[in-house]
């Protein structure tokens, strides 16, 4: 008896031993594999790559046409076969933390638009409600008449039959749609107005398309020339590209206003190849398979970290030192890449570089004097003089942002181991500093508790000191000693 529960036993310990042995061998490759594309992701998560990986999109640039009808032909970006480099990851938020629901998943809850299945769905964040961004599904645009209508967005916008929905069927969408958008943006937002012409011109027949567009199309609208608010606008296409997880060459940027002759037309179709404005569409109906009406600059984080009192402590808290995977990080990226800029750690030879951001009089608005324009540095000569004194091994680098090119101003900036500059628009170029780089703003009175670059330097990881300083209505003066003795104590 006792010999056949052995042999039973040893018969079950073979038939276990069998498994384990087959197991280890299916599994042994797949652990490898995994291992493999961890240790490739983790490669190319580094923002060098991904500056490589963005100049070979540009100099690999091809056109691409599609049926049916007139095709358009764009300068469309052709990397088919790097596409898995585009989900390439890296650190990022705590999970499900504030930091990350506000970030990076930015549009998660959805808004009630006419009924369910609809062919427009909107998106929007608890966290902030003012701002939305809407997929449209077979819409139709008139893009002369569009152009004209978004000149007034508050005004003749709304039923202007600039733009339809392409279907057979009728919409129950009455005033509860606007009034549901309404929650959750700002009154003159073009969302809200774009999606209320939309149901107001529906069952519109497909065979009244003269032209299609095929791949999904990113439509934005930026009517601002202060580089501050572009450089916001431009970021919320490429957060608008990350959450759709688009592939390259799938998708088409279209700006709704301004045309090509502007200050920033050059940079912008380096920073999105092929991007058109609407006003180089033919002219006709132009019909689009699937389109994205891409959030404001005023909807973006960064505005909102400032508008919004009670998130502005939750937005600094938000610490972005080491953090390689956020969307902030990969814009910076895009931004470099635009420019051809190399992001190389600066060697130890290398001289350190004081960038001042100077700037003169000048009027904001028509009618404006440049007499009231309050935030220009009386004593500029004295602090670079006194800079210049005080670290003779390093160079002192005093720029006027007017007088430069984007490529020029990012430049400028990038290089800087210490950017020092008066609270205003041009500050937005810390967002480039490499992570070692300290940014020093000079916030006169006036300025206090606006907390913009402070915002964009906790949440990019950048290293900020404030200073406040003395100002009037014919500008500020600046206490050298103190900007000195922040330099030695950072150096």
């Amino acid at each position: 008896m006792a010999s056949r529960r052995f042999l039973l036993l040893s018969v079950i310990v073979v038939l276990v031993l069998v498994q384990v042995i087959v197991f280890l061998a299916w599994a042994r490759p797949k652990v490898f594999k995994f291992q493999l594309h961890a240790n490739v992701m983790r490669s190319l998560s580094s923002d060098r790559n991904q500056l490589a990986l963005y100049a070979l999109m540009s100099r690999n640039s091809a056109e691409i046409t599609s049926p049916p009808t007139k095709q358009l032909s764009p300068h469309v970006i052709d990397t088919s076969t790097l596409s898995h480099l585009f989900h390439a990851g890296g650190s990022t938020w705590k999970r499900r933390s504030f930091c990350e629901d506000f970030f990076e998943r930015r549009y998660h809850t959805p808004v009630e638009v006419c009924r369910k299945g609809s062919q427009i769905r909107c998106f929007w964040n608890p966290e902030n409600a003012h701002a939305a961004t809407c997929d449209m599904h077979q819409i139709m645009i008139r893009p002369r008449k569009l152009w004209k209508a978004m000149e007034n967005v508050e005004g003749s916008f709304p039923h202007s039959g600039a733009v339809g929905l392409l279907t057979d069927r009728e919409y129950d969408c009455g005033k509860s749609t606007i009034d549901n958008l309404a929650k959750t943006m700002e009154g003159g937002d073009y969302v809200k107005w774009f999606v209320d012409d939309l149901i107001s011109n529906h069952a519109l027949p497909k065979e009244s398309c003269q032209h299609w567009i095929n791949e999904t199309a990113f439509l934005f609208s930026s009517q601002s020339h202060h580089v501050y608010f572009r450089f916001l606008a431009y970021y919320s296409i490429h957060k608008s590209l990350i959450d759709h997880h688009v592939e390259p060459g799938s998708y088409r940027v279209f700006r709704l206003t301004e045309g090509y002759n502007y200050i920033f037309s050059d940079y912008e179709r380096a920073l999105f190849p092929g991007v058109m404005p609407a006003t180089d569409l033919p002219d006709g109906n132009v019909c689009f398979r699937k389109a994205v009406l891409v959030p404001k600059c005023y909807a973006t984080i960064l505005f909102q970290c400032k508008m919004q009192y009670e998130i502005r402590d939750k937005c600094l808290a938000c610490d972005g030192r080491g953090l390689t995977g956020t969307s902030l990080r990969s814009f910076r990226t895009r931004v470099l890449a635009a420019c051809s800029i190399e992001d190389a750690p600066k060697r130890k030879t290398d001289p350190k570089l004081i960038t001042v951001i100077l700037r003169e009089p000048y009027t904001r608005w028509a009618g404006d004097h440049p007499g009231h324009f309050e935030r220009v540095l009386t004593n500029a000569k004295e602090l670079v003089a006194g800079l210049e004194k005080s670290f003779p091994d390093y160079t002192v680098k005093p720029v006027h942002m007017e007088e430069l090119s984007v490529c020029e101003q990012i430049g400028y900036t990038h290089d800087a181991d210490f950017l020092v500059g008066v609270h205003g628009a041009g500050l937005v170029h810390l967002w480039w500093l490499r992570e070692e780089a300290v940014v020093i703003e000079l916030e006169p009175y006036f300025e206090m508790g606006n907390p913009s670059f402070k915002t964009l330097a906790m949440l990019t990881g950048r290293r900020y000191v404030g200073l406040s300083i003395e100002g009037s209505s014919g500008g500020v003066r600046v206490n050298v000693n103190a900007i000195i003795e922040q330099i030695k104590s950072h150096s």
